[in-house]
């Protein structure tokens, strides 16, 4: 390979199978059959030069001071609408004394999914 041609081991994925929709492989037979050869590494697991590349970025995470401060007001939210016995909703206040079972139904999904987001997330 010359300094003039591609390294396609640096491309993504999504680039090298453009380049083999776009090749004119009469004029390039060369370049054809190294990306096709690159395709067909990546498809049987051989690492190339951009996975290497891109797994070594570092991973970006959320302050924790910002997560517990989510945590504090969202706990906060739950046991001032089991104090007052509402809770605001989509189609208007949720309130207990009105729909009982309802309520309860609605306070156990909001902290179920305040749980399954401040345990998946990286950030807030």
């Amino acid at each position: 390979m010359t300094k003039s041609e591609p390294d396609y081991s640096l491309y993504t994925d999504d680039e090298l199978l453009d380049v083999m929709a776009h090749i004119d492989r009469y004029s390039y037979p060369d370049r054809y059959n190294r990306v096709k050869k690159e395709i067909e590494n990546r498809k049987n697991g051989v690492s190339s030069k951009v996975n290497k590349r891109h797994s070594k970025l570092p991973i970006r995470k959320g302050k924790k001071s910002a997560r517990w401060g989510v945590l504090v007001v969202w706990s906060m939210s739950i046991l001032l609408a089991i104090y007052y016995g509402e809770m605001p909703g989509r189609a208007g206040t949720v309130i207990y004394e009105e729909d009982p079972g309802f309520f309860v139904i609605y306070l156990i999904a909001f902290i179920c999914v305040g749980i399954y987001f401040y345990n998946k997330r990286d950030d807030t």
